[in-house]
Formats: C-alpha cells, sequence, structure tokens
C-alpha cells in the first residue's frame, strides 16, 4: 500500500492557489458609486473582513419586479451596483446610517 500524502501535494497547487482557498487572496477593487457603503474605514475592524453572510429575505412582487428590471438596466447601462447584493449592501447601509444605527457598531 502506497503512502498517504495531503490532498493540496498530490495536485500540486501553488502558494497563489493556497491563499485563495484559505481566503488570503487580495480581492480586485471595484469603482463603484456605492461611496461609504464600501469604505473599509468606515467599519470596525473587526466586521471589516472579505467574508460574506448570507442573509435571505422575502420582497413584495412588485418589488421584486423592480428590482430585477433596475439590475438588467444598470447592467446593460454598464454601472454599479449591478446586483442584488450591491444594490442590497449600498440600500441597507444608507439607511442604517440615516436612522443612527452605523455609529453604534
Amino acid at each position: 500500500m502506497s503512502e498517504r500524502r495531503k490532498l493540496e501535494a498530490a495536485i500540486g497547487l501553488t502558494e497563489q492557489q493556497k491563499r485563495f482557498i484559505g481566503g488570503d487572496a487580495p480581492r480586485a477593487s471595484q469603482d463603484s458609486d456605492a461611496g461609504a457603503a464600501s469604505n473599509p474605514e468606515s467599519r470596525p475592524a473587526a466586521l471589516s473582513g472579505g467574508i460574506l453572510v448570507p442573509i435571505t429575505t422575502r420582497l413584495q412582487p412588485l418589488t421584486a419586479h423592480l428590482l430585477r428590471r433596475a439590475i438588467l438596466q444598470q447592467r446593460l447601462a454598464g454601472r454599479t451596483p449591478a446586483t442584488v447584493q450591491e444594490i442590497c449592501e449600498v440600500a441597507i447601509s444608507r439607511w442604517l446610517r440615516e436612522q443612527g444605527f452605523w455609529e453604534e457598531l
């Protein structure tokens, strides 16, 4: 029977690939109109990591329809935000600031 070895040794991962899998790879910066929503200095250090937390919600049919339409129009025009995630991040962050919750973090 042959000697067991680690999976990474068997498939020959490069250091860059290992960092990517481990979550240490640098993320590409995006130019967006999000402004402060994407500003890492406005967030506490413990919460500004590169991970995303899944959140599920339900919307009224009209709201969902208008959101899909807005996403399509944003993509066709080449503007950002152009995904549900980006639009939600901008909208929720703005609402949290307006309501005074952002400073409590």
